[in-house]
């Protein structure tokens, strides 16, 4: 071996993250198990919710919690009285608890709304169920907690005489019902997505319509914290036919913002989204038409601290199948930029869920086809401008479906993904992945060589120039999760205690919060 003064400067592109844990999880049955909601708090405490197959008990409801280096702290299960299908569908965090809904089984096998409180430790604080008027099939789908501890929960409940309303409910602190409300119509109403502003309304979001004739519209309903109904709007598109809504978000001056599937009579199904005003008046709808003119449909929203508006979801190629189709609008619906991503077979790709951090990064992900790998988890992180910064792939153990279905960002930026994941001997598990927020940047290769390419070997000492870049700033030694392992300084730097293997000499973070830059990529062989 030898020691080497290292005089390579790097060039900047792409970022490339590093995947700092990922947890499997296979429930008691070994057998069906599919990740649906994510949530991180304010200690990088990961929590994932599902659907679990039990053992004689059908689908239970499940919540798992991970630390921040992704060691599983409990698994919570949930099994109702019935012991038929249970299964979590949403959760939310609440300051030192989180509250997860979704369906349970009755006696005689309908399904009602489950709610469940649990405490940090996963003692379960307070459960309550929700069975309609008419004690047929009723579900949770989102849920929502404010400051004092309240839940908010809407999905659908059956009537007798209306079929299935749009069903909002409001929870205290310790599970007590405060009020019930229903939109409805003369045909299906249901709930899907529910967020709060910061005055305490409630905003909603679903389907209704004629589910034979294909006739969905978006409705959007606000509440007041006493759940007193403030406005209800619907959007019909330009068809008359099917407008199905797949996202909300309320902004810091209350202002309301949904997303979906449109259809078009000429344009097929497009990309809808819309800005509501705090008193339920429409501000503008923008529609995105993929070049080939067929189906795009949103699927997930979100907005960044200037109410900048991201959407995610498919969008038919001009030339590929399926793509991801990322848009971004100012407050104003201007379009910023819209961007695709084709997977390496150009074939299905769709994104499920999107998270927007500090500064407009935006990350999504969802399920994309491999080359001979079937669905592999894909997750894309855009740069405020639209540049991507960085794909991550996840191909399970048998190469077979593999779909995120929800994204997180922990308190450092780090992006957690959860969903499902197949593997022979234990069928579909929990599938839960952290990618560290700090990147190290490196050119880009097409045929993706071997990351040792370029690395300047190194044994017992790290030697310095000024000619690898500004050594008056920070320098630090990273490993390949992005974590600092050394700090560093010109001339000669001991790192014979520092463990074998690929690391990075990178200059300080800029002010601004963007990437390291990595000036140097080292291996370290004793």
């Amino acid at each position: 071996m030898r020691t080497s003064v290292l005089v390579i400067t790097i060039a900047l592109a792409a970022a490339l993250p590093a995947q700092t844990w990922q947890a499997r999880y296979n429930g008691l049955g070994n057998d069906d198990d599919a990740g649906r909601a994510i949530a991180v708090d304010g200690s990088g405490n990961t929590y994932v919710a599902g659907a679990s197959w039990g053992t004689g008990t059908s689908y239970d409801a499940a919540l798992i919690k991970y630390g921040p280096a992704g060691e599983s702290l409990w698994a919570r299960r949930y099994d109702g009285a019935a012991h038929g299908p249970d299964e979590a569908r949403a959760l939310a965090l609440g300051d030192g608890f989180v509250v997860v809904t979704g369906g349970t089984s009755d006696a005689n096998l309908f399904t009602d709304i489950v709610t469940i409180a649990y405490d940090a430790g996963g003692d379960p604080i307070w459960t309550a169920t929700y069975d309609g008027p008419s004690g047929g099939n009723d579900m949770g789908y989102a849920v929502a907690v404010d400051a004092a501890g309240n839940a908010y929960v809407t999905g659908y409940a059956h009537d007798d005489s209306t079929g299935w309303d749009m069903v909002t409910l409001k929870y205290g602190p310790t599970g007590n019902r405060l009020w019930e409300r229903r939109y409805r119509t003369d045909y299906e109403d249901f709930g899907s997505y529910i967020a709060l502003d910061n005055s305490g309304n409630v905003c909603v979001v679903g389907s209704s319509g004629n589910p034979y004739l294909l006739t969905w519209d978006f409705a959007t309903v606000k509440y007041d914290n006493n759940g007193y109904e403030q406005w209800a709007v619907r959007f019909n598109g330009p068809a008359g036919e099917d407008d199905e809504p797949h996202g909300l978000a309320v902004d810091l001056a209350g202002n309301v913002y949904v997303a979906g599937g449109s259809l078009d009579s000429t344009s097929n199904l497009d990309f809808t989204t819309i800005k509501y005003t705090p008193a339920g008046e429409t501000a503008w709808v923008r529609r995105y038409n993929g070049a080939a003119n067929g189906p795009d449909e949103a699927f997930a929203l979100g907005i960044d601290g200037a109410a900048n508006v991201y959407v995610t979801g498919y969008s038919q190629g001009a030339s590929s199948d399926i793509d991801y189709a990322t848009v971004k609008y100012d407050t104003d619906g201007n379009e910023l930029w819209a961007k695709r991503y084709d997977g390496p077979a150009s074939g299905f790709d769709e994104a499920r869920a999107i998270a927007v951090g500090a500064g407009g990064y935006a990350t999504v992900t969802g399920s994309s086809a491999g080359s001979g790998t079937r669905a592999d988890y894909a997750t894309v992180r855009y740069r405020p401008d639209g540049t991507e910064d960085w794909v991550e792939r996840y191909d399970g153990p048998d190469s077979d479906f593999d779909e995120a279905a929800s994204v997180g960002l922990d308190p450092t930026g780090g992006v957690c993904v959860t969903g499902t994941s197949w593997a022979t001997s234990t069928g579909n598990d929990f599938l839960t992945i952290r990618y560290a927020a700090v990147g190290i940047e490196e050119p880009p290769h097409a045929s993706r060589p071997s990351p040792l390419a370029g690395a300047t070997i190194v044994s017992g000492v790290l030697n310095l120039t000024s000619a690898i870049g500004n050594l008056a700033s920070d320098i630090s030694l990273l490993d390949a999760s992005g974590r600092t392992v050394r700090r560093l300084a010109a001339g000669s730097n001991d790192v014979s205690g520092v463990a074998p293997g690929l690391y990075f000499v990178c200059s300080q973070r800029s002010a601004a919060g963007g990437e390291r830059s990595a000036l140097l990529k080292v291996l370290i062989a004793h």
